[in-house]
């Protein structure tokens, strides 16, 4: 009976083979198992990937960017030479699957988490090091501090903190609650991440919430709700003044970008307040993870719509969409800026090559003429932008010039105009309200620092809008300059370069910006 089962399983594993990703790569996929069923192409925009990674669900890299570290549900972990894309090493590093890794800040050793607790493995010749003692049951999230003092653990009752050079345990945090009142319901601290002086973690869990603990006295700062569902993705910059989670259930795909599941939207939020600033849309399926870059100017995501996609944080603009044949379950961002990691179960590890153009050109989109192209670099839709940003970049030091001039024909936005419409948002009429607001959610991220100053207005009235506009800041003004800023950086040339000094050393809210892609030129 048992080999009948097996005949007609695998007949159906043939008949229900369908082409579900007409489009990307003309792959066909098994209905059965959801994998494509014959070779993975090297994905567009990639540079190197290392091939199917299915039993890989855990990823990290090096500080230096030179060596990534992939692990999951076999137990074993596997360490590759990032820029051939080769398997340095593999290590029986847990008795079942590998819940999480982490590489010591010098390199020199990487950790793992499971079953049995935490270990820590030479990443030169795979030795064990030791074993971090004192668990109750299975270890999920595992966290490492910048500095390299200390180790946060998690597990069924709370998060450990160790001293990491001597292995000794300091202290527990607890606070997260077992979710609902089901018999055998257990606590699952999935994701944990220090500050970059290691004073503050952050934990995700099961029970709805993230919440901010002070490490060093043990206490919670606060909690920060409405994280449901069961996929975790969690993350702080590298200054630690920023955290990014989210949170889902729901794992099928939305039709419109704007129909989506939590776990589709990822929030910015400040770690001194606990504020939501922003929230960034356009996954249509749950985000499974997330990254800072090295220098907190963007964010990386990967979600269940088998995509990866990069986000600049002060504007919530989406600069780069990466496809994938399966769905990425891990994303790190290398230092210097020069590529992105990720891990997925066809492709295994990919390296994206982020000197290439930030958008993915889309068929059938040609903006036909300049002015055409500079009104599509301010819309919101990915597609209209990419199709823009290829005009520019097939223009070449024509486009540069034209791009040029309309940047310092737009100019900046007068303080005294922004301060005038946040006064009108106080103002008895209704509808000269709600035009203010209208005015200022399209300057932008232009009209953010005197938006922070109103959330101490006197008036209830316009802290209250005042906090609903930065939170949905993504006007016209951000897509425009942001776009644009990337395209100069990708044209290059010495007009480009003048172009993104002046709006570098211009102290206006994308300068940080303009900065950062002139360093990426160097």
């Amino acid at each position: 009976m048992g080999a009948s089962r097996s005949v007609v399983a695998g007949w159906l594993a043939c008949v229900f083979s369908l082409a579900l990703c007409a489009g990307e790569d003309d792959l066909d996929f098994n209905i059965l198992n959801g994998r494509p069923v014959g070779p993975v192409k090297l994905p567009a925009g990639a540079v190197v990937f290392t091939g199917p990674g299915d039993e890989m669900g855990k990823l990290s890299l090096s500080r230096d960017g030179k060596v990534a570290a992939g692990a999951g549900k076999d137990g074993r972990l596997h360490l590759f030479d990032v820029a051939q894309g080769k398997l340095r090493l593999a290590i029986n590093a847990e008795i079942d699957e590998v819940k999480n890794v982490a590489f010591a800040p010098d390199g020199k050793s990487v950790f793992t988490c499971g079953e049995e607790g935490v270990h820590e493995w030479d990443a030169a010749d795979g030795k064990a090091i030791r074993k971090f003692e004192g668990h109750t049951g299975p270890v999920s999230g595992l966290a490492i501090s910048a500095n390299g003092a200390l180790l946060a653990s998690t597990d069924s009752v709370g998060i450990h903190i160790w001293d990491l050079k001597t292995g000794t345990r300091l202290g527990m945090l607890t606070g997260h609650k077992v979710p609902g009142e089901a018999p055998g319901a257990t606590l699952s601290i999935d994701a944990v991440a220090f500050s970059a002086d290691g004073r503050v973690l952050v934990s995700e869990a099961n029970d709805e919430t993230a919440r901010l603990w002070d490490v060093l006295n043990g206490r919670e700062l606060r909690t920060l709700p409405n994280h449901d569902g069961s996929v975790a993705a969690l993350a702080l910059s590298p200054d630690g003044s920023l955290g990014i989670s989210t949170r889902g259930s729901r794992q099928q795909w939305m039709q419109s970008e704007e129909d989506q599941p939590g776990g589709g939207r990822l929030r910015v939020w400040e770690v001194a307040t606990g504020r939501v600033l922003r929230t960034l849309v356009g996954h249509k399926a749950d985000i499974t993870c997330v990254a800072f870059s090295a220098d907190g100017r963007y964010v990386w995501s990967g979600g269940n719509d088998r995509t990866v996609r990069q986000w600049e944080v002060d504007s919530g603009v989406e600069l780069r969409r990466f496809r994938l044949v399966s769905t990425p379950v891990g994303i790190v961002a290398a230092p210097g800026g020069k590529f992105v990691v990720s891990l997925s179960a066809s492709e295994g590890i990919v390296v994206w090559d982020l000197s290439k153009p930030p958008l993915t050109v889309v068929a059938n989109a040609n903006p036909g003429s300049a002015d055409d192209a500079w009104q599509k670099l301010a819309s919101p839709q990915y597609d209209d932008r990419a199709a823009a940003f290829a005009f520019y970049i097939a223009q070449g030091p024509a486009g540069a010039a034209d791009l040029i001039r309309r940047l310092r024909e737009m100019g900046a936005v007068k303080d005294d105009d922004v301060a005038a419409l946040i006064e009108k948002l106080d103002d008895p009429n209704f509808q000269l309200r709600a035009n203010a607001a209208e005015e200022l959610s399209q300057r932008g991220i232009a009209a953010r620092p005197a938006l922070l100053t109103a959330l101490r207005h006197p008036s209830l009235e316009v802290r209250i809008r005042a906090a609903s506009l930065l939170a949905q800041i993504g006007g016209i003004a951000d897509f425009r300059t942001v776009t644009a800023i990337e395209v100069l950086g990708q044209l290059g040339g010495a007009d480009a370069t003048a172009e993104l000094s002046r709006l570098a050393s211009a102290n206006m809210p994308w300068s940080r910006q303009a900065r950062g892609v002139l360093q990426r030129l160097k």
